[in-house]
């Protein structure tokens, strides 16, 4: 088991936020690679039960390959925020993904004493210019995960219910109209096809080129990671 920073795009944090995420995919870097045996040309990715943190197997062949998440591991979301205000007791703490939300949901205020003094790049006077989700300190991250299953498999082995279970929608604007419309069969599967490839443009990463990804699935807590594990969080 381990706690570490995980990184998501504004949309996506407000998946997690409202409920309709619960898995993740992400790229395995390097690429297991496809290689020779006597029955051929082998590229199937398994784990090697017995170890806490697999390793990629292909084949009859283990690698060396760690998977970098497994059951149990705690995740705390590292989103784009900025601090917008420093009070006495307080720092106010802005996030990109609930621009224009709710000041609930928009704000969080979180005390001098966890925040300690702020690195100058951090200061309160570049909001409304959010820094980037891998620069965000773990104090300001308001939510985290708890990692229930991790699976190894190709991109394109995502089913209609993993898509949904990804918080894309089966419906998608009608152009004849401007209205969302149910999209045909495997209509969240094709959306999150469309997603990975705005965010994947790589040779090699694209949906089309179905590359090696670790699959997760969790269960999301609201609040900070620090002060739910001190008080006894599971």
């Amino acid at each position: 088991m381990t706690t570490k920073g995980i990184i998501f795009s504004a949309p996506m944090v407000r998946a997690l936020y409202d409920g309709r995420k619960t898995q993740t995919r992400r790229l395995i870097n390097p690429q297991p690679q496809l290689f020779e045996t006597d029955e051929g040309l082998c590229d199937v990715g398994l784990f090697l039960d017995g170890e806490g943190r697999n390793r990629i197997t292909t084949g009859r062949v283990i690698t060396t390959q760690s998977v970098p998440y497994c059951p149990s591991d705690r995740l705390y979301v590292r989103e784009s925020a900025a601090i917008a205000s420093i009070f006495t007791d307080v720092f106010e703490v802005r996030y990109a993904a609930h621009q224009g939300a709710s000041h609930t949901e928009f704000v969080e205020r979180i005390p001098v004493a966890k925040v300690g003094t702020p690195p100058a790049k951090w200061a309160y006077s570049t909001w409304p210019k959010y820094r980037r989700s891998i620069h965000m300190p773990r104090v300001w991250s308001r939510l985290w995960l708890n990692v229930i299953n991790v699976r190894v498999q190709r991109l394109q082995d995502i089913t209609e219910a993993d898509a949904l279970a990804e918080g894309c929608s089966n419906k998608r604007p009608d152009p004849t109209d401007d209205v969302l419309t149910i999209r045909p069969t495997n209509g969240a599967r094709l959306n999150y096809a469309e997603l990975w490839n705005a965010l994947h443009t790589d040779e090699g990463t694209r949906w089309q080129d179905n590359p090696w990804i670790v699959a997760i699935t969790f269960a999301t807590h609201h609040g900070n990671i620090d002060g739910d594990l001190a008080g006894g969080a599971q």
